[in-house]
């Protein structure tokens, strides 16, 4: 018997089947007795070519509303935002500025807290481990970032109380134009830790954390 995925691999596999599940139906096209636990290899073997189509058309009908907001708003170009925050899984286009502003914040929260995790290790250990890879110098400019970010964390949360597409767009285009500097220095801090874990003697760290 082969070994079963493990939890994580099972939430994004049922994720990604009720993703695709929720946009059968959104089509109406009837489902035909598909149990939950079907494989997403399966799944995919069985509706490939329709389910290509019906994603295709739902990425056409967001981006045909999209363009109508980027021409009235000045928002970033459709393809670029895509790249970054994939808001082409979006499943409807109803309310569609508040539903980009919300996968921008996933992201920005998914970052924070990796951040978050440099700054202040609980006692897992590989965190603990991590934390070792910089100096205090370097944990000052993690933080500068893990303050940018949360700034923008908090803005979008208050958006999603305030209901204002003007705001959403605005939200949008500031988070956008500083992307690609917050994007480049979080990879730089992946990278560094990439690093260390390569470079890091396993039996030094070992004397000192058990020892």
């Amino acid at each position: 018997m082969g070994l079963l995925p493990n939890a994580k691999c099972r939430t994004k596999v049922s994720t990604d089947f009720a993703v695709a599940r929720n946009r059968l139906c959104f089509y109406q096209i009837p489902r035909i007795g598909v149990p939950e636990t079907l494989s997403l290899s399966i799944f995919k073997n069985l509706f490939d070519s329709p389910l290509r189509l019906l994603f295709l058309k739902m990425e056409q009908k967001i981006k045909k509303k999209y363009d109508g907001l980027k021409e009235k708003y000045s928002l970033p170009d459709f393809d670029e935002l895509n790249n970054e925050f994939e808001i082409s899984t979006i499943e409807h286009e109803d309310f569609l500025l508040r539903q980009i502003r919300k996968k921008i914040a996933d992201k920005i929260n998914v970052m924070g807290e990796f951040l978050e995790c440099l700054l202040s290790p609980d006692t897992a250990m590989a965190n603990l481990y991590e934390y070792k890879a910089f100096d205090d110098n370097e944990r000052k400019k993690i933080f500068e970032l893990y303050k940018r970010l949360k700034v923008l964390e908090k803005l979008a949360l208050e958006l999603s109380l305030n209901h204002d597409d003007e705001k959403d767009a605005e939200f949008i285009k500031d988070v956008f134009s500083s992307w690609n500097k917050m994007r480049s220095e979080i990879t730089s801090f992946i990278k560094k830790i990439k690093n260390f874990w390569e470079n890091e003697s396993t039996e030094e760290y070992k004397a000192g954390y058990f020892g």
